[in-house]
């Protein structure tokens, strides 16, 4: 009796932007990828561009739910939630 093969999952694509900067030209980048992680996603733009330092993924709905987050503020509220989340760099710092 002939042995079945396991059935492979396709992993799903997701679309990407990709935030990756080049320290020698002081540039930023904005990619769009699509990837089947997040780290896959950076890796590729850092392998497509050598001349980055670091790249960072984030998906479009993160992207709106930040977007949405930051409209609900008020400027002063933006200001608060900046110091609480950089608090620790200061006292360091």
């Amino acid at each position: 009796m002939a042995k079945k093969k396991a059935a492979r999952i396709p992993k799903i694509k997701v679309k990407y932007i990709v935030v990756s900067y080049d320290n020698d030209e002081q540039q930023w980048f904005w990619d769009f990828v699509v990837s089947t992680s997040r780290e896959d996603a950076a890796a590729l733009v850092c392998k497509r561009r050598p001349y980055v330092i670091a790249a960072d993924a984030i998906t479009p709905s993160e992207v709106k739910c930040m977007a949405n987050d930051l409209e609900s503020l008020t400027a002063e509220g933006v200001d608060k939630a900046f110091k609480r989340v950089t608090r620790h760099w200061w006292i360091q710092g």
